[in-house]
């Protein structure tokens, strides 16, 4: 009788072990994330649009929303957290990076718009590729 005891609570804190390491790593992705997705052997660009569990709900940059699909750990590389900049981590005139279609650009911010958004104006390029852009997608130069 002992044995059986023993074995069912190595078993129980064996399963229990295993759950508590995967919850620890289950949030793959958050909305907004910026990512790198496999898809029949390429990596893409795209944006998480949602999360549920380890799986992401993911928008191709550049494609139309039929291309949006779930996709688990084993196909997407997330780019970094999608926790907000501090509103005062650029100003105007600021060097910033930042993220288009999967590469990071230098640019300096030309507004701050509040919430974490910023005006950008991509180094080199014409004002036609100045934009708004989220958290996701500006870093520190």
């Amino acid at each position: 009788m002992k044995k059986i005891i023993f074995k069912t609570a190595f078993v129980f804190i064996i399963v229990m072990g295993a759950a508590l390491s995967a919850s620890s790593n289950a949030r793959a992705c958050g909305a907004g994330d910026t990512a790198q997705v496999l898809w029949k052997g390429t990596w893409y660009p795209a944006t998480v649009l949602k999360a549920k569990g380890t799986e992401c709900f993911i928008h191709y940059s550049g494609y139309g929303s039929n291309w949006d699909e779930w996709v688990g750990p084993d196909r997407i590389k997330v780019a970094g957290a999608s926790a907000p900049v501090a509103a005062s981590a650029f100003g105007n005139g600021d060097a910033a990076n930042v993220l288009w279609k999967g590469t990071w650009y230098p640019a300096h911010v030309i507004g701050v718009l509040g919430g974490g958004r910023y005006r950008i104006h991509y180094d080199g390029y014409d004002s036609s590729w100045d934009e708004n852009v989220g958290p996701s997608r500006i870093r520190a130069r």
